[in-house]
């Protein structure tokens, strides 16, 4: 019988402390507070991280939606935009955060650093290089480059 009380008070108290715990943790904080910014901030770094380019744009987004002046938000948009390819789009993210926090290193040699392939590449390096395998394999085998300049 003594084992079954102890049992019994453990269950309650095990209970008791998550339900302590599940009240605590639901909590989420106020959309715009300087907790969900955080918090944000932390999952669009750890999507980047990871490589989901998906998740850190909705959530650099988000973060902007808020703070439309937050400068490293654009810039990291910016990078997430880069990475998926959408070029025009990072320009124009790189270009905001310069304007909101122009004296940023960071900012700026990001900034720096795309235009650069940009100019260089006028698109994303591995599209450039889809292109010219496109046109590599549209060319027949047997043709070569002189018969080509005849024709």
């Amino acid at each position: 019988m003594k084992r079954y009380v102890s049992l019994f008070l453990a269950i309650c108290f095990m209970l008791s402390g998550m339900l302590y715990g599940a009240e605590k943790d639901t909590t989420l904080p106020e959309p715009g507070s300087k907790e969900w910014l955080e918090g944000q901030t932390r999952l669009a770094e750890v999507a980047s991280q990871k490589g989901y380019w998906d998740e850190a744009l909705y959530r650099w987004k988000q973060v902007i939606r808020f703070f439309p002046e937050n400068g490293e938000a654009w810039n990291n948009l910016g990078i997430a935009f880069e990475a998926i390819g959408k070029w025009d789009e990072a320009r124009y993210c790189y270009r905001v955060a310069i304007r909101l926090s122009p004296d940023n290193e960071h900012i700026r040699a990001n900034y720096l650093r795309f235009l650069d392939l940009y100019k260089k590449y006028g698109k994303h390096p591995e599209q450039k290089k889809e292109k010219n395998n496109q046109k590599k394999k549209n060319e027949h085998p047997d043709t070569s480059s002189k018969e080509k300049e005849r024709n």
